[in-house]
């Protein structure tokens, strides 16, 4: 059974062109007393003609106390439980990112489930720069939605294409 770190894991890649992506996935909360583990992950990749493509996903996982890691097998969850959400960011022209539009709406598991995902064209929304995905991800773990936020890491889009 493969095992994923705890906390603090954050895995990054770069792929070559001409299907480039960035992403960054980790554990953003692990809720004990029910032995939940929330993952997040963030990703932003060229899309059409490097306009822009995000994609997030919550995945719910298994914390095992013995050896304090978060196991890659999955508890599932009723519908309703489990929920992501994206916003775009983008770079402002002293280096900080800064909210480019509104984020998308929540996406709810619709049946039981360990996951659920959000994917989206962008169209570099605040025209060409760098952009990044920050994913939202959460699961009701009884008496309160449990996880967190992370961020990809910066792409470059281009309004109207490259």
């Amino acid at each position: 059974m493969k095992k994923v770190a705890a906390l603090g894991l954050t895995l990054l890649l770069t792929a070559a062109a001409p299907s480039h992506y960035v992403y960054s996935k980790a554990i953003v909360s692990i809720y004990d007393p029910t032995q939940i583990c929330t993952q997040a992950y963030a990703e932003a990749s060229d899309g059409t003609n490097q306009e822009g493509y995000g994609k997030g996903y919550t995945h719910a996982m298994y914390f095992d106390r013995d050896n304090g890691q978060c196991e890659e097998t999955e508890p599932i969850f009723p519908a309703g439980k489990i929920k992501v959400q994206m916003t775009v960011e983008y770079q402002l022209t002293n280096g900080q990112y800064a909210q480019c539009n509104s984020p998308t709406d929540w996406s709810y598991n619709p049946g039981p489930d360990w996951k659920v995902e959000q994917t989206r064209n962008w169209n570099a929304p605040c025209g060409t720069t760098f952009y990044k995905i920050k994913t939202s991800a959460y699961i009701w773990t009884g008496g309160a939605w449990r996880g967190g936020t992370l961020w990809s890491p910066a792409h470059w889009w281009c309004k109207n294409g490259c």
